[in-house]
């Protein structure tokens, strides 16, 4: 799909008038049991009013933004607020009705999509509390005078606006308002929901919140992965706001949601919030709860603040041949899986030994997802693996197991993280079956430098595993044999390794599958477990294939 020419047939005008009533299109939408039901339209989409498309609809990430101000009022309360991309601006209302000082609500600098945000204030004018609020058309990454100016009560923004919102050109006071505006009047909160598709323009939305955000502020993100084969650019947003401002980004949770156009499908709608976090006395250790429509699970995951240290893109010298082993016109036999992961195992290797810099794991990491962009690789890959790392990141194990390595990229990836947010006194257990693969993980842990780090053991996991007993462990991860999922986690259950609060993660549990296993973890008493819908294999199917369950004890 060319993004590009998406967006510029969004953008491009007809110049006919459009007949458009919001009464039309109106919602009434439950954010939870503490809050009203909002009366929400969106505006008319006929393809021809600019940015028309990015509000038909009240997208699920604003549902859970607001949802979760609702839950947390006083992540809002008496704070000034700030919203991007705001469409119906579902968030900034339910922030007023919860006692925010100010709400700035901006969107592209459009008549018909300015005035259906402001006809949603006054449709919910009742709900709100006593916090101004200003509607601003607003391109991303130009000039922020006129939304700093929304928070002096003493003047009227408006007059630095034209009559869509975009700023009136003012250069002599330009440099004097913006240095004003630099420490003083800036915004405590902003939010960003489903505008991470657009990847052309995270630097320019970035440019935004930093011109907006107050020393400590934080931003309230919520995405989807909307475009399939897009998962890394969507995620790039995060990397880049580290690199260019300094921003941590923080996990909240993930959740599946029923998707916007059609309803039987569903999608993980992450959430997380980005900025500074010096200071954590705006987002307490509290346990989100969603009631998220349809969706199969609710979850309950505290705060986390960890993250990844940014390295620059690898450069590479070369682009690795596809192999591509499903161009067979039919399923392939498991004779030929085998053939191909090994094949496939021992290529990848020698790649990482001449493109990844030794001694930095992240660099391995992206090495190895280059070559599985071409090569099939049975690697948890970074989508899947974003999810356990936020598991790490708020376990901290000190103590981690994996069931099955193959070339070592979940080994590389997670004992890499577990050093980083658990300290130099964590260590991994990495068991493999084959002599053959557990040999190349021990290399590949070697050119990651976590020799230290990383222990890995060869042979069936249910004739090692007494090497753990006395241990607790925090955290482990399975992805072997699926036949022996249940079998094995009854050993980890029997070897008394397991405290309440230690994780098991397990992939693969609906494609291949491990039925018994889900319907042994997602039935006992002992265990609290959810499974996040990811796209998955080279048809790129939602399905519910990674678990996650919690030991209760």
């Amino acid at each position: 799909m060319d993004e590009d020419n998406v967006v510029g047939a969004l953008f491009e005008q007809n110049g006919e008038d459009n007949v458009y009533d919001p009464e039309d299109f109106v919602q009434e939408l439950d954010v939870g049991d503490c809050a009203p039901r909002f009366r929400i339209s969106v505006a008319d989409d006929d393809g021809a009013i600019p940015g028309s498309l990015f509000a038909c609809a009240v997208w699920n990430g604003a549902r859970f933004i607001a949802m979760h101000f609702a839950k947390h009022p006083e992540l809002v309360k008496g704070r000034r607020v700030v919203e991007f991309g705001a469409a119906s601006a579902l968030p900034s209302i339910v922030a007023l009705h919860f006692g925010a000082e100010v709400a700035v609500m901006t969107d592209y600098p459009n008549d018909l999509l300015l005035k259906n945000i402001e006809t949603n204030i006054k449709r919910n004018e009742h709900l709100l509390g006593s916090g101004r609020h200003e509607v601003r058309g607003h391109l991303w990454g130009s000039e922020t005078r006129g939304l700093l100016r929304c928070l002096d009560a003493s003047e009227s923004a408006s007059e630095a606006l034209d009559t869509t919102g975009k700023e009136r050109a003012d250069p002599e006071a330009e440099s004097a308002d913006t240095a004003d505006c630099s420490t003083k009047n800036r915004f405590d909160v902003a939010v960003v929901a489903e505008c991470l598709w657009l990847h052309h323009l995270h630097e320019d939305l970035l440019k935004s919140i930093n011109s907006c955000l107050a020393p400590g502020g934080k931003t309230f993100v919520s995405f989807a992965h909307h475009v399939p084969g897009h998962e890394k650019n969507d995620l790039s947003f995060f990397t880049k706001a580290k690199q260019l401002y300094g921003f941590d980004a923080v996990h909240l949770d993930t959740l599946a949601s029923p998707h916007v156009f059609s309803p039987d499908l569903l999608v993980d709608q992450y959430f997380l919030c980005s900025g500074y976090f010096d200071n954590h006395d705006s987002l307490e250790d509290t346990p989100l709860r969603f009631a998220a429509g349809r969706a199969p699970y609710e979850s309950h995951l505290p705060i986390c603040t960890g993250t990844r240290t940014a390295h620059k893109p690898l450069k590479m010298s070369s682009s690795p041949k596809s192999d591509d082993p499903w161009g067979l016109g039919r399923k392939p036999t498991k004779e030929e899986i085998r053939h191909w992961a090994d094949e496939n195992s021992a290529k990848c290797l020698e790649y990482v030994k001449q493109h990844a810099e030794r001694g930095n794991p992240t660099s391995v990491i992206a090495t190895i997802d280059e070559f599985a962009s071409t090569n099939h690789m049975m690697n948890i890959g970074e989508v899947k693996g974003s999810v356990i790392d936020e598991e790490i990141r708020k376990k901290k194990p000190l103590v981690m197991a994996e069931l099955g390595a193959y070339t070592g990229y979940s080994t590389v990836r997670f004992a890499s993280l577990q050093r980083e947010v658990a300290g130099k006194d964590s260590h991994y257990f990495s068991f493999e079956f084959s002599p053959v693969f557990a040999a190349r993980v021990r290399e590949m842990v070697e050119l990651a430098g976590l020799t230290d780090q990383v222990t890995v053991y060869v042979g069936a996991f249910s004739e090692q595993y007494v090497v753990l007993r006395g241990k607790t462990v925090d955290m482990y991860f399975i992805d072997h044999e699926k036949s022996v999922y249940l079998s094995d986690l009854k050993l980890i259950i029997g070897s008394e390794t397991l405290a309440p609060g230690s994780v098991i993660a397990a992939d693969n549990v609906v494609r291949p599958g491990a039925p018994d296993y889900l319907e042994f973890i997602e039935n006992s008493p002992q265990f609290s477990a959810v499974r996040h819908t990811i796209h998955c294999g080279h048809d790129r199917k939602l399905l519910p294939d990674l678990s996650i369950a919690t030991f209760r004890g």
